[in-house]
């Protein structure tokens, strides 16, 4: 009799008993794993960065993908995860993300519906592995540098996959190097929060003082040089700018500040700021008047992207550009930046912001402010599209619940018995 409660449901002819078989095996399985409305509504995301730097093209992703947080898990190269000297403090920037973040293993993945990669060009054979572990429904590969060797062997290596670079200019190499039409371009930003932000516009001179050059201190990426030629030369011809304590250059970045090269006489007027982690780094370069690219190399016009633009828009401070440089990074204008005229060196355009008012100061950061909010809501809705569509899209696995990741470990299938009596 106790059957007959499921009679009207279930009708316990000679298929009766192998439907309520199946429908047992569905329940034990959502009741196991919590997850069957959402895990299917629910788009799982991956965020995956096998470097170890490039981190805060991570943190722009977290940000646009923050609607996704409870279903998003990052995975990150296992230095970051530790006290070293070079784990460069990404983790005390990010220690209030709520979501998951993993340290990237090389044995298991769970299932994913969208895996992004940061930088796939440097190991493209680990990438080859956990798309076929993950078995995601789309891939988005986020190119850095559209030279490097790896970019040639990322085509093919999954049906869906959406190529896309951090500025026009390396997007248009790509699109040429692959042959395609399709290589887009998105540049997420994480704001970083100062603990003495510059943000009272009158008293923004007093709050701002040097100018900052980022980066690995490398004269392979950096033409040091040339800025303490053009430092000097202004010293020496003004005793009104040596006694202004504010015209000088903070070197910010990993390496030995050996490799400057800083001339003796030039030492109270060239500070170095090796290694320091994200949030002292960026809190630094925050109080500089502006930031100086000191592109080294011309690939940074047609195929790289220049990292000091990035931390720029994260720190809200102007670049010094000059005209080939807008034309390269074409998202910006002259209301984001510090022009570098014609005939004009860069520690003239230098002299001229130190001349600046107040609140010529302010408009600058606030038009880059905007424009911030403005590529963050643009990758927002090339993300989202993405998701969308691949959501609608078929699974690219039998394993539609990616059961590691919801906590069902190691199990793969659940076989219900029921004793027909």
């Amino acid at each position: 009799m106790e059957s007959n409660k499921f009679s009207v449901l279930f009708h316990t002819d000679g298929y009766g008993k192998f439907y309520y078989s199946c429908f047992l095996c569905l329940a034990l399985w959502c009741a196991i794993s919590g997850l069957c409305q959402a895990a299917v509504s629910k788009p799982r995301i991956a965020i995956i960065n096998e470097k170890a730097f490039h981190l805060e093209v991570v943190g722009g992703l977290i940000q646009v993908l923050s609607p996704y947080i409870d279903t998003t898990t990052i995975y990150l190269h296992p230095l970051n995860f530790r006290e070293r000297t070079f784990d460069f403090g990404f983790m005390d920037l990010l220690k209030e993300y709520p979501g998951r973040m993993r340290g990237l293993s090389s044995l298991s993945f769970p299932q994913f519906d969208v895996a992004i990669f940061v930088s796939p060009e440097y190991r493209v054979d680990y990438v080859r592995e956990v798309i076929q572990r993950m078995q995601p429904r789309a891939v988005v590969m986020l190119i850095h540098n559209g030279d490097a060797p790896g970019v040639v062997h990322l085509p093919g290596l999954h049906s869906n996959t959406h190529f896309m670079t951090l500025a026009p200019h390396v997007a248009k190499f790509v699109n040429n190097r692959l042959n395609m039409t399709t290589v887009d371009w998105m540049l997420p930003l994480r704001p970083m929060q100062p603990v003495r932000p510059c943000d009272v516009v009158q008293d923004l001179p007093k709050c701002l003082s040097g100018f900052a050059i980022q980066g690995n201190m490398d004269s392979r990426r950096r033409n040091y040089t040339e800025i303490w030629r053009q430092l000097e030369a202004r010293l020496n011809t003004s005793a009104e700018l040596k006694r202004d304590s504010r015209f000088m250059v903070n070197v910010v970045g990993s390496g030995s500040p050996s490799k400057l090269e800083v001339p003796p006489r030039l030492a109270q007027r060239i500070a170095p700021h090796a290694n320091l982690k994200f949030p002292e780094f960026y809190e630094l370069i925050h109080h500089n008047f502006a930031l100086i690219p000191t592109l080294a190399s011309e690939a940074y016009f047609d195929r790289k992207f220049s990292s000091t633009l990035i931390t720029s828009m994260v720190t809200g401070v102007p670049v010094i550009v000059n005209y080939r440089f807008l034309k390269s990074y074409t998202f910006l204008n002259q209301s984001h930046v510090y022009m570098q005229w014609n005939k004009e060196e860069t520690m003239d355009s230098a002299l001229r912001i130190l001349q600046l008012s107040a609140e010529e100061l302010a408009a600058t950061r606030i038009a880059l402010h905007s424009l911030r909010d403005s590529l963050n809501s643009r990758a927002a809705q090339q993300l989202q599209a993405i998701i969308t569509a691949a959501m609608n899209a078929p699974p690219h696995h039998n394993d539609i619940f990616g059961g590691e990741e919801y906590g069902m470990g190691a199990l793969k299938t659940v076989i219900c018995w029921v004793k027909d009596t």
